[in-house]
């Protein structure tokens, strides 16, 4: 299937003389003095095979204060944005890629899931933290080209409050479930790492560059040996923490972004939960709230790394590597083998996915269109992580677990030795 021709017209839709012009692409682009909404008609044709061809009008808003001549001005750099999209689409032979780009910009329905009044935070970030003062374990984690926003995304910023990440969202939302429970004590206690250069580091800790170990219980699984925990009472004290492991990261300039993430980072929320049941007997959970900001795979070519820089990007593009194995090995299924040990982020994520972890991933873009490859090998990632199938379940003490099991053995027992005795006594 081979790109024949494709055009992008800008309209300007009013009833006035034309006053201004502007060209693009060969065609000539006109509008009136009067404020009205400006569009771009977008048309390509396939040829070879079914010689497939569409059209699209499709909105753009711009700023009404501006006069027209700008205004057209600012339509006609977003019509070539979008050209150049559906190009690098038509290159890529991939019919698949224009259409749902061309159904997505006809009525532009985007949602953040960091805002809190969008459908994605209530029914996905919100549910799943809260369900972690359940007992429930929990993982957000985000994914992207490095510059793409991850770490906005996660950490956000305190002013506005509209501009809070998901880490101080989270803390809110733990903690206003925590005052609304009844007949429950919480112990909150929060950790901070990050895996540099596949080292762990503790970003709360009193020597912030010590290496630190990986090691495994049979119970509690993987954890990491000697990282600080640190009791909190409150959203204002998780903040705290939070900025202050976030001052230790590791952070670096590329071309990409000035102040890159070199490193892994993994916001961790334990706590324990205490209840008292009919009977007056003591009952514990734990849970866990993983919120993960990866690094950004890179490419040399486009960051300029070299040096400490390159050895940086070296080590992060391999852990995404064998986070990618493993996310594949799990969604294959044919897999007996499934790579966790290859770096230390897949160990840690070990119970995030395929374990019995509830877990979020949120996939960052770039809107750039030279960053078309790397966008769309995000959203194959991402694509490819949905068909992960977890096993959550809450969390009790050993003891706990075993006294509920036998009750649920002595509940089937009785029913069976009931539906006996009725027997019995019918013959």
């Amino acid at each position: 299937m081979r790109f024949n021709k494709a055009k992008c017209r800008v309209l300007h839709l009013s009833r006035g003389n034309p006053r201004f012009q502007y060209r693009l692409g060969g065609d000539m682009i006109k509008s009136s003095p009067a404020e009205m909404d400006l569009g771009v008609l977008v048309a390509w044709r396939w040829t070879g095979g079914t010689g497939l061809g569409a059209t699209g009008f499709i909105h753009l808003l711009v700023d009404e204060k501006l006069d027209m001549s700008r205004q057209c001005a600012l339509a006609a750099q977003k019509a070539n944005h979008i050209l150049g999209c559906i190009q690098r689409s038509v290159a890529s032979r991939s019919r698949e890629v224009i259409l749902p780009l061309y159904s997505a910009l006809v009525r532009p329905h985007l949602e953040y899931c960091v805002q809190l009044w969008s459908p994605q935070h209530k029914k996905d970030m919100e549910l799943l933290e809260r369900g972690v003062t359940e007992g429930y374990n929990g993982t957000i984690f985000a994914y992207g080209q490095t510059g793409s926003g991850k770490s906005f995304t996660m950490q956000g910023i305190v002013d506005p409050s509209t501009q809070k990440g998901i880490i101080p969202r989270a803390f809110e939302h733990i903690f206003e479930s925590v005052q609304c429970a009844e007949n429950a004590k919480f112990l909150v206690r929060a950790s901070y790492l990050e895996i540099y250069n596949e080292d762990i580091r503790d970003l709360l800790g009193a020597d912030t560059k010590q290496k630190l170990e990986l090691k495994e219980h049979p119970e509690k699984g993987v954890y990491v040996k000697g990282l600080s925990l640190h009791t909190v009472h409150s959203v204002v004290q998780c903040e705290r923490i939070m900025e202050t492991g976030w001052r230790n990261r590791a952070v670096g300039y590329t071309l990409m972004n000035k102040d890159s993430s070199r490193s892994h980072s993994i916001f961790t929320v334990n706590m324990e939960i205490y209840t008292v049941d009919e009977r007056g007997q003591d009952h514990l959970r734990a849970a866990k709230l993983n919120l993960v900001d990866l690094a950004g795979s890179e490419r040399q070519s486009k960051t300029g790394a070299t040096g400490e820089r390159l050895k940086e990007a070296t080590k992060i593009n391999l852990s995404l590597s064998a986070l990618g194995n493993v996310i594949s090995a799990l969604v294959d299924g044919r897999c007996k083998h499934i790579p966790y040990r290859d770096s230390k982020l897949t160990r840690l994520l070990q119970d995030s996915l395929g374990g019995n972890t509830k877990t979020l991933m949120v996939a960052c873009l770039s809107p750039a269109d030279n960053n078309y490859d790397e966008s769309l090998s995000t959203l194959r990632y991402a694509n490819r992580a949905k068909n992960i199938k977890n096993k959550p379940c809450i969390n009790e003490d050993p003891k706990d677990a075993l006294l509920r099991e036998y009750q649920e053995e002595i509940k089937k027992l009785k029913a069976i030795l009931a539906e006996q005795m009725s027997t019995n006594i019918l013959s």
